[in-house]
């Protein structure tokens, strides 16, 4: 069924909106999150470490040894959640409003 009138068209182009606009929220905070994981270990290694307890010494050696690896959070088992699966997403979705627009 494809769009026909202007009240259509304003729903499609609003409902796009919407959904990227929710998809944004999500997608900032998991890139956020990633990039804090990223820079851990290297903070950790700035601070003050070394004026630490033996055991504290041996348990942000642990963390950073953790941490060498970016975090990546996933969508179960299906996609790895990241800026290319974002754009992926919001073409599909403009390509399927334009659709129903034209």
């Amino acid at each position: 069924m494809r769009a026909t009138n202007v009240k259509d068209v304003v729903f499609h182009i609003g409902f796009l909106s919407m959904i990227v606009g929710q998809v944004f929220v999500i997608y900032y905070h998991v890139n956020e999150l990633s990039l804090e994981s990223i820079d851990l270990s290297q903070r950790i290694f700035n601070s003050n470490w070394y004026d630490q307890s033996s055991e504290v010494k041996r348990s942000l050696l642990i963390v950073m040894a953790r941490v060498q690896r970016p975090l990546v959070l996933t969508i179960g088992n299906f996609a790895v959640i990241d800026n290319d699966l974002i754009v992926t997403m919001v073409k599909a979705a403009y390509t399927f409003v334009m659709y129903h627009i034209i």
